[in-house]
């Protein structure tokens, strides 16, 4: 959560290990907004932008939103 109660997510990529090489990396965020009076609930998706190894990607739902769930996607 930030300093005003939004779900966040980031990720860094650490620019050494035993793996397979990645050149870009984001991290992707999903959202649950209740909207209505019949309280309907949509989900969406919102992603961080590109990033090379080393530096940070980050993404946050609007204010009123629930965290649904968070990945990180890459690129070789």
């Amino acid at each position: 959560m930030d300093g005003i109660g939004r779900p966040t997510a980031y990720f860094t990529c650490v620019k050494k290990g035993s793996g397979k090489a990645v050149r870009l990396h984001r991290v992707e965020i999903k959202c649950d907004q209740v909207q209505g009076a019949r309280e309907t609930v949509v989900t969406y998706t919102l992603h961080g932008p590109w990033v090379s190894p080393g530096k940070k990607s980050n993404v946050r739902c609007g204010t009123k939103n629930f965290l649904r769930g968070f990945k990180v996607q890459t690129k070789s």
